[in-house]
């Protein structure tokens, strides 16, 4: 077994499970808010611009959920608004 299998084994014990599957509509209104509020730092497709990329395979899916919640309502020490504690995006559409 070559150390890239083992490592790939490694990190996926590591990772949480993926995120449950969005409904249509649901998956409409957070492509919105994502356009709107981090695709100008975060990139259209998520590769990263002034901040770093959203791709799962870079962090998100390391964050998990909970973690990317975190983010979003606080934001960072960085420079990433906190936009639940702003009001600019409620609880409800960060679920």
């Amino acid at each position: 077994m070559g150390i890239y299998t083992k490592l790939h084994r490694f990190l996926a014990l590591k990772l949480p499970p993926p995120p449950p599957i969005t409904p249509e509509e649901e998956m409409e209104i957070a492509k919105q808010i994502f356009f709107n509020r981090c695709a100008g730092c975060h990139g259209v497709l998520r590769k990263g611009a002034t901040d770093p990329s959203l791709l799962p395979e870079n962090r998100t899916r390391l964050l998990g959920t909970e973690g990317i919640k975190v983010f979003i309502t606080y934001g960072t020490p960085r420079g990433m608004s906190d936009w639940v504690r702003q009001g600019i995006i409620s609880e409800k559409e960060i679920e």
